[in-house]
């Protein structure tokens, strides 16, 4: 984008030119993508920022090549299987996460929210005074890039900074459901002191505290090898079907595939949720459009951490996240007890109350949870 281009975005959506803004602005810019581009500059004050201005023309683009999307998600709606999949409301969650990254207002709101919420990612500071729709005013963090940064670390330091960015994520995911929604390697940095920095908030998942129990219970069943939970996790967070679905068969297809793809031996990798969301559209289920956004998010997690240490194994490293947080199955008399109480499930009966809780999730430290053990 030509630098008068980035002057005039600049000058009409803060109402002033940069020279009143910034007392230095590097016309060239430090990054460009699809969306904006970023420059750096420097305050009055001295603090070093970067200012990431937006294309003058992506609205408009964005716009058309939604509204494509949305009539071949309706026009699809006309076979059985995307009905299923729920294509039009998994496109319309896209449509609507597209259209908010290109309000940088809603931006450095996320920003904001993913702060507040508990981890040690760090993140940047945001000048609210100085941001609008299309312009958004950052505080520079001077960092290296993942691969630059690997090279400087042992085979050990290596190992703990992916962990330190897994664990993160997962933090964001299970305790606040505001995380990261595109944690690729460009996004990472690596601060003067070894911290780990996030940075662009344009997508960012959210989860509800009604889905927040199933998402942890779904990653409690795929560490623990527990098809049972999984099933009752996944029929939480999926929408109402036409049709019946056969909580057995779900229950089986889920005991097959944990033990083809987690069992002894096997090296999963991020390509294990999209065999499991596979899976569950081939069974009849329709995923809420939050879980296909926690899905790209861990997906490209997989692929950051990769970059630090190739050999990391996030299955492996997200059952010692889970034993080190204590989640937990409840103690086997509790099981029991439970499966006493409840009576089978009439024939007929929808997954969501076929799934009716079974089991118990115990998480906190007064229910004395049974510890998570690694295999």
């Amino acid at each position: 984008m030509p630098a008068q281009a980035v002057r005039e975005v600049i000058r009409r959506e803060l109402g002033s030119v940069a020279e009143e803004l910034f007392v230095e602005f590097d016309e060239r810019p430090l990054a460009a993508a699809s969306i904006a581009q970023v420059h750096r500059a420097r305050l009055a004050s001295g603090a070093e920022v970067v200012v990431k201005v937006q294309r003058p023309e992506i609205e408009r683009l964005v716009d058309r090549d939604l509204a494509i999307l949305l009539r071949q998600a309706a026009m699809l709606e006309e076979r059985a299987w995307a009905r299923r999949v729920g294509a039009v409301a998994l496109a319309r969650g896209f449509a609507e996460n597209l259209r908010q990254e290109l309000d940088f207002r809603v931006e450095a709101q996320n920003i904001a929210a993913v702060a507040a919420g508990e981890g040690s990612l760090r993140t940047p500071h945001v000048y609210r005074e100085l941001s609008a729709r299309r312009v958004l005013v950052e505080e520079f963090i001077d960092g290296r890039p993942l691969r630059v940064a690997r090279e400087h670390l042992t085979r050990d330091q290596r190992k703990q900074l992916a962990r330190s960015l897994l664990d993160g994520v997962l933090t964001q995911i299970l305790e606040s459901g505001v995380f990261h929604g595109d944690p690729h390697a460009g996004n990472v940095l690596v601060d003067e002191r070894g911290q780990i920095a996030l940075l662009d908030f344009g997508s960012v998942g959210r989860l509800d505290r009604l889905q927040l129990p199933a998402v942890t219970r779904a990653l409690v069943g795929i560490t623990r090898n527990h098809p049972g939970l999984l099933a009752e996790a996944l029929g939480e967070l999926s929408t109402p079907s036409d049709e019946v679905i056969d909580r057995d068969e779900l229950e089986r297809a889920l005991a097959r595939f944990l033990v083809q793809r987690l069992g002894p031996g096997m090296e999963p990798g991020s390509e294990i949720l999209n065999d499991l969301l596979r899976l569950v559209v081939q069974q009849g289920l329709a995923l809420v459009p939050q879980l296909a956004a926690l899905f790209r998010s861990l997906a490209t997690l997989d692929g950051s951490v990769r970059v630090i240490d190739p050999t990391f194994n996030l299955v492996e490293e997200a059952q010692r996240y889970a034993q080190e947080h204590h989640l937990a199955l409840p103690a086997p008399a509790q099981l029991r007890d439970q499966a006493l109480d409840d009576p089978a499930p009439r024939s007929g009966d929808t997954l969501r109350s076929a799934l009716a809780p079974r089991i118990a999730f115990a998480r906190s430290e007064a229910s004395a949870p049974t510890p998570l053990p690694i295999p």
